[in-house]
């Protein structure tokens, strides 16, 4: 915990700043830490899960300890989009002194924060289906799996329709990414194929709408005179839109600030940390996208869909935007009664901000604002009154303007930043510099990009647990590079030096190249220059990368392996199974079994294997054996609760890891697994049969003579004592 009076640092993990949600999030976190006088350091690692790059940019989740942070925020939907609360639970215990905050998914054992999305998505459905009489709905959907939230989505709005007596057309559901790529490829699957054409597509996040909308309008198809399109997020992005959009809010500001705010009072010590779940209500934004407009074309060749209906909007958004007004219309009074313009040029500056933080009120703004312009003047109709009037919001609408026109410009100069950075950096690879003109050319280029000040550190090949800074850049100072091989210092020592030097928030990004960790790039975060950073990490990697292919550096790379199996730890997902793999036995499920004998917690350690794996590959072949086995596993997943760790050791054995458990649940899980393999028997056309056996070790907690090991080995024996009684029989 930090000390009385010394600034609070608070770590966050998050994937990356690419997607449209996260550099909401980015922003959001910024604002608020800066009002609360917060120190921030991303911690940018990556996914952490099967199928995706996972040991080498997740390098990141290695260096938060205690001695840089006060507190960790974790973003476990960022981190782990597909088993967010198991992944995240693992990768979790590498902080053991250090409190976690969880922001937008409840994790046991940590306070968390996150959204109830049931009533929010309960009104968009009954609007587009009670409203707008949709029948014909597609869906496109993102990482699908028990714990995504792309799925928790899908069985909600499933929910809701068969409550209607309205089922989804298989064929018009589409799965993929968070990602506008996604949203395009299911608009192209619709655009090919023999089946019906929907009436709305609902996204379940805004960025896979925008490729959706994006992929229509290629084709000449209208949004939404053709077909309605609905969201999730509410991401500022779609302000793009020649439409207001329909979608989902959630309340990521006031989660943020009461998140930060819960953070300084565990710090301070006024309050203490302790596990708890807060959630707050999102909210269903009532807008254009989903029909609710009439269009000429609409009027001539359809019926004219629903106008809003005032009963169905949002009774918070009223509220909100009734506040609003009232707000507004009390300033322009204010202003008025003392001849000053500045109380209300200073609300138009706030309410310009919380529009940006919230969207929820971005849609009505202008009518809400012209409106009130025209009652000021009715209100006041004496010559000198009006002429203020008049001048408050011509200047309110200017200031509004240059806000535009001064974002936009920032945004183009970022984009041409980027472009002039790629040039280089293909300059550079082509020329196949050495390490020292490399580190030379990045510093050079990187004013192009908008970065206030950065730190290029390389790890040393005798002990990757030190490294050296290459190269110290700052706006407007020439670059510092070490043109000699520095001493080395411990990095977390060089990540103290970071923060120090460095006062503005800071985002860590490793540079990592073909399963080998260089290093990481130590950036400030200004405005919004977070946007690139995805470019800048994947240009420096490859550009020290190829730096370090000449013989002299062929022995930083094979000592830098040493990290990597330290690096390894953090994958441990078994790709085939999409269980943990033998690797988190022995790294989280040790620790686990060790903390529970100190703790004299209860546990349980089941080894289980499948029956007649062989005779199903050597009679069906090895395709119905891997199928048996992801049957098993499907199984062995849904069976037990969240925090147990469900593990593949190997081929057909699997090692569950229970602790805090009674008997009673550990009975209850191995019925579920008898009652699935019963149901999956019953229902399944396989010419094989599914069938498991087990032998379960149980420790009451007072128990604390058995090491891991020896756990291992008598569950081991008493699984194979039980498959030869079967034998026998």
């Amino acid at each position: 915990m930090s000390k009385k009076g010394r600034k609070i640092t608070v770590g966050v993990l998050m994937d990356s700043a690419d997607s449209y949600f996260n550099q909401r999030v980015i922003t959001d976190i910024l604002a608020a830490a800066e009002e609360k006088d917060i120190h921030i350091i991303f911690f940018f690692g990556g996914f952490l899960e099967k199928g995706k790059t996972s040991g080498t940019i997740s390098y990141a989740y290695t260096l938060p300890d205690s001695s840089i942070v006060d507190a960790i925020i974790i973003f476990p939907h960022s981190i782990a989009p597909y088993n967010p609360k198991t992944t995240s639970t693992i990768l979790l215990e590498q902080y053991p002194d250090i409190p976690v905050y969880s922001l937008f998914c409840s994790i046991n054992g940590h306070y968390s924060m996150s959204t109830e999305e049931t009533g929010a998505v309960r009104d968009m459905v009954q609007h587009l289906t009670v409203d707008h009489g949709y029948r014909d709905i597609a869906l496109v959907c993102g990482p699908d799996a028990d714990e995504s939230i792309s799925r928790q989505r899908e069985n909600i709005i499933r929910s809701i329709l068969r409550e209607q007596a309205i089922s989804l057309d298989d064929k018009l559901i589409f799965r993929g990414e968070f990602t506008e790529e996604t949203g395009k490829q299911a608009v192209q699957s619709i655009l090919t194929g023999k089946h019906t054409y929907p009436e709305v597509l609902i996204c379940l996040n805004d960025q896979i709408a925008l490729g959706a909308v994006s992929e229509f309008r290629n084709h000449g198809i209208t949004v939404p005179a053709d077909i309605a399109v609905v969201g999730f997020d509410d991401i500022d992005e779609t302000s793009l839109l020649p439409f207001s959009f329909t979608t989902i809010n959630y309340p990521v500001w006031p989660m943020i600030v009461q998140m930060l705010e819960r953070i300084l009072l565990d710090a301070k010590g006024i309050s203490q940390y302790q596990a708890d779940s807060v959630i707050m209500p999102a909210e269903f934004m009532h807008r254009e996208s989903c029909g609710c407009a009439s269009f000429p074309e609409q009027i001539e060749e359809k019926t004219v869909l629903h106008a809003r209906n005032p009963r169905r909007a949002s009774l918070s958004l009223l509220r909100k935007e009734a506040l609003f007004r009232k707000n507004l219309e009390d300033i322009i009074e204010i202003a008025l009664s003392s001849s000053d313009p500045a109380p209300f040029a200073a609300f138009i500056n706030q309410a310009a901000i919380a529009i940006s933080r919230t969207g929820d009120l971005a849609h009505g703004f202008l009518d809400t604002f012209s409106t009130q312009w025209t009652l000021s003047l009715l209100k006041h109709p004496d010559f000198d009154s009006q002429v203020f009037i008049n001048s408050l919001f011509v200047d309110a609408f200017r200031h509004l303007l240059q806000s535009h026109r001064t974002a936009f410009a920032r945004a183009n100069t970022r984009r041409a930043g980027a472009l002039s950075f790629y040039r280089a950096a293909s300059d550079i690879l082509s020329q196949k510099s050495g390490i020292q003109d490399t580190i030379r050319g990045i510093g050079h280029h990187l004013p192009e990009l908008g970065i206030e000040e950065a730190h290029l550190v390389l790890l040393q090949p005798d002990n990757p647990n030190n490294g050296t800074i290459y190269l110290s850049y700052k706006y407007g100072i020439k670059p510092v590079i070490e043109d000699k091989k520095q001493k080395s210092t411990a990095v977390q020592g060089l990540l103290q030096f970071h923060k120090e030097q460095i006062q503005r928030p800071l985002a860590i990004i490793p540079v990592a190249r073909s399963n080998i960790v260089y290093g990481y790039l130590a950036l400030s975060l200004v405005d919004k220059e977070f946007e690139q950073f995805a470019l800048i990490q994947d240009l420096v990697s490859r550009l020290i990368e190829s730096a370090m292919t000449n013989t002299e550096l062929q022995e930083h790379i094979d000592k830098l392996t040493q990290k990597n199996d330290i690096l390894s730890h953090l994958s441990m997902v078994d790709e085939f199974s999409g269980l943990f793999n033998r690797r988190a036995l022995y790294v989280s499920g040790r620790h686990r079994y060790e903390q529970s004998l100190l703790s004299k917690q209860s546990s349980a350690f089941i080894f289980l294997d499948m029956d007649g794996l062989k005779k199903i590959n050597d009679q069906w072949g090895h395709k119905e054996g891997d199928i048996a086995i992801q049957a098993l596993s499907g199984i062995l997943k849904r069976s037990f609760r969240g925090e147990d760790l469900v593990i593949r050791y190997g081929g057909d054995e699997f090692v569950i890891i229970m602790i805090n458990v009674s008997r009673a649940i550990v009975t209850k899980s191995l019925a579920r697994i008898e009652s699935s393999l019963a149901h999956f028997n019953e229902t399944q056309e396989h010419p094989w049969k599914l069938a498991a056996s087990w032998g379960i070790v149980y420790n009451t907690g007072e128990d604390a003579s058995r090491s891991f090991e020896a756990v291992i080995e008598e569950s081991d024996a008493l699984l194979y004592e039980e498959k030869r009684k079967k034998k026998g029989l």
